[in-house]
């Protein structure tokens, strides 16, 4: 079965599975707001000008620009280093038993305030904030793995400041 092709632009046929494709790597939020038509046809018009500045970039050989060379060069060690420091954060983990025991360590975090509704000074119950305290704890153990691995990274290629 062929592709359903939407537009054609510089030559490029952009299919109905190459819209939903870039729709899918938007935030869920904003996919909700791009299943209506009208949004979804501005990303359309969004993906024609990618395709028409794009064969534009080829007729004026930018990628053989110096400016084109030099920034690629600094976007593939960006890219490279925020990989690697994502796969040292990606690693983290909290367990439910965690969420827990903080919880219970800290009940004076989790009380009612007034117009929270309820009788102020009553715990908020753990089922209320357990996945908001999951969140800021994953956050934390992110933090300090990445504060571990540099200075590991510190100790193996050293740095000075100045």
């Amino acid at each position: 079965m062929d592709e359903k092709v939407l537009a054609v632009a510089a030559g490029h046929p952009i299919t109905e599975k190459e819209l939903n494709e870039l729709i899918a790597n938007y935030p869920p939020k904003q996919q909700i707001y791009l299943s209506d038509p009208n949004a979804k046809a501005e990303v359309l018009e969004q993906l024609i000008g990618f395709h028409l500045f794009s064969k534009m970039a080829e007729e004026e050989n930018i990628r053989e620009s110096k400016e084109f060379k030099e920034t690629l060069a600094k976007m593939e060690n960006e890219l490279a280093s925020h990989m690697a420091a994502t796969s040292v954060v990606g690693k983290a983990t909290v367990e439910e038993a965690e969420v827990r025991a903080y919880y219970d360590a800290n009940p004076d975090q989790f009380l009612k305030q007034e117009k929270e509704g309820g009788k102020e000074g009553e715990a908020v119950p753990y089922e209320e904030v357990k996945e908001q305290l999951l969140a800021v704890l994953l956050q934390q153990k992110k933090q300090e793995a990445y504060m571990r691995k540099i200075k590991e990274l510190e100790e193996t290629y050293g740095v000075e400041r100045r």
